[in-house]
């Protein structure tokens, strides 16, 4: 029994060998594909606070071509704010539409074939939701390999691949790829990380059209969330440091067109919701002179460090020049601390429901860039104590996670004593965490498992499809057809949102409507934001000072009213 034991094995090897001979599989890939299918057996359906809100840009442009969103905001069971301007707005950003949009074209199309699945689907339901899950783990996939991919210009293959799935793994980027999608932090981390990719291939060509092509991904990036204005780093540096020449500027200027160009969609959904195309509703959430750095880094409350010590090795990483070219390793700290700033001065820099630091995620090429150069500066020794911290940082970002899944209340703040005690792994938590693992958890996961072998399989066999579009997108024809379809795309929605407006008012449709101005409605808001921060820490007249100042921002919000009466009712009973 034993010999024919051993037999199997040493023919099952065999079979091995000559299966990877014949199909060259990437371990890059195997292990993407791997990760991913782990993350998905975690995955809830449930859709998270913002996703309506994003999906509301997807629903318009599908069902009506435009930006008049009054309809949209009905079908999915939301209040409906209008602003100065006579436009029912929303404050999100509508990068992430362009990019799910392939995905929710499809899923209504196929929906429409069935006249019974037709009828139970409205653009906001759980089977729609499911194809942007689906989406999300694509950019999820390409955010990796082209982190992979750019690292491996700088160090060798193992280190690049190690490096991406560690930080990975050991972040919030994996949450966010997994149970929490989907949301906008994948197509974030994957268009970082291909600006990465980019910046790399760039900055030594002499090609206007490359410029342009770093110029567009950036811009993309800046619509899908205002931190990644950081992203700019990378190029100010270099423009910077280079002595001014005609090739100087030639680059610069191609890439601040192509830049503009392709920030026109969402300048013009600034312009119709507040008047202003230059003026983002987040822009009233700062206190620019009042930082919260060391909470934003250190906080048991979703910092950046305490849910991810990883990140802080990764970010020593960057200081070492000795492996990255000056440039890129300052260009890269910048981009960081530019983050690092625009969340600390938002007055609710805990970014609300979050895992860990989220808005970060899209900084997770740079922290894999920094680790990278970490490793590659040790010594043996001091890769294998580097290893160990490595797997006990990652560890620990686990056990952060895993109570989520009986407890999902990220919004929850929890003193250090007690998120010790939450993560302990004893026998209740375990129980607690069984019962979170439920049955339909994972069958959803099971369900849409085999989509996304399919979709990791398709880029396994076009493995290097991913590089040569990004590189065909360097070429002048691709550097002008994409902000060309963009704005296509929003000129048409421009063009026909007024002729919508016109009809609603003619039908009285506003009757309904709340009257607020964008900022002044975001606004009172965060503070009402704060204030459930300061009661959850038991500061309850820092609570009551916050929903005072969120009401007399904005007194016509019933919702703030109920708030406030709370508040006051759960002072009295602590006072009694």
């Amino acid at each position: 029994m034993l010999s024919l034991f051993r037999i199997l094995i040493r023919r099952t090897g065999e079979h091995m060998e000559t299966l990877k001979q014949r199909v060259a599989f990437p371990p890059a890939w195997l292990s993407f594909a791997l990760i991913g299918s782990l993350l998905l057996l975690g995955t809830r359906l449930h859709p998270n606070a913002d996703l309506a809100n994003y999906m509301l840009y997807l629903h318009s442009f599908v069902f009506d071509q435009d930006l008049f969103l009054a309809n949209n905001l009905e079908v999915a069971g939301k209040p409906i704010f209008v602003s100065s301007t006579g436009y029912p707005f929303d404050i999100h950003n509508l990068g992430v539409a362009l990019f799910w949009l392939p995905f929710y074209v499809v899923a209504q199309l196929i929906a429409r074939l069935s006249p019974t699945v037709a009828a139970q689907v409205d653009g906001f339901d759980l089977y729609s939701i499911m194809w942007l899950k689906l989406a999300d783990w694509f950019y999820g996939l390409l955010a990796l390999h082209f982190c992979y991919l750019a690292l491996q210009r700088l160090v060798p293959r193992r280190t690049a691949l190690f490096s991406t799935l560690v930080v990975a793994v050991g972040s919030s980027f994996g949450y966010y790829m997994g149970p929490l999608t989907p949301s906008t932090h994948m197509v974030s981390a994957f268009l970082a990380a291909l600006f990465l990719y980019a910046f790399l291939n760039t900055r030594q060509s002499e090609s206007p059209a490359t410029w342009r092509t770093l110029g567009i991904v950036g811009s993309l990036a800046l619509t899908i969330a205002n931190t990644n204005v950081a992203l700019l780093a990378l190029p100010v540096v270099y423009f910077a440091s280079t002595p001014p020449s005609r090739r100087w500027l030639t680059q610069g200027s191609h890439f601040a067109l192509a830049y503009l160009l392709a920030f026109l969609p969402q300048m013009v959904a600034w312009y119709l919701f507040t008047g202003n195309p230059f003026k983002s509703p987040y822009g009233s959430q700062l206190s620019w002179l009042q930082p919260h750095l060391l909470e934003t880094l250190f906080s048991p409350y979703h910092g950046l460090y305490f849910y991810a010590p990883l990140l802080l090795l990764a970010t020593v990483g960057l200081c070492l020049p000795r492996v990255l070219e000056w440039r890129l390793a300052l260009g890269s700290l910048l981009a960081l601390g530019v983050t690092a700033y625009l969340s600390s001065i938002n007055l609710a820099w805990w970014a609300g429901g979050s895992f860990g630091a989220r808005y970060f995620i899209g900084m997770t090429p740079f922290f894999a860039l920094g680790l990278a150069a970490l490793v590659e500066s040790l010594p043996a020794v001091g890769r294998r104590v580097l290893w160990g911290f490595v797997a006990l940082s990652a560890f620990w970002t686990l056990l952060l996670y895993l109570p989520l899944h009986s407890n999902p209340a990220l919004s929850e703040y929890y003193p250090l004593a007690e998120h010790l005690r939450r993560v302990a792994l004893t026998p209740s938590t375990l129980a607690a965490l069984a019962q979170g693992l439920s049955v339909s958890t994972l069958l959803i996961g099971l369900l849409l498992l085999p989509l996304f072998i399919l979709l990791a399989l398709w880029l396994w066999r076009q493995r290097r499809l991913p590089g040569r579009v990004a590189d065909a997108l360097f070429s002048s024809a691709w550097s002008v057809v994409v902000p060309l379809v963009l704005l296509a795309l929003i000129g048409v929605a421009l063009l026909r949102s007024p002729a919508a407006k016109a009809r609603c008012e003619a039908s009285q449709c506003d009757s309904a409507w709340i009257h607020a101005e964008v900022d002044q409605w975001d606004l009172a808001h965060t503070y009402a934001e704060r204030a459930r921060y300061h009661e959850r820490r038991g500061e309850h007249e820092a609570a009551l000072a916050d929903m005072e100042q969120a009401l007399q921002i904005y007194p016509a919000d019933p919702k703030l009213q109920q708030w406030l009466e709370e508040l006051r009712e759960n002072s009295r009973d602590l006072l009694r």
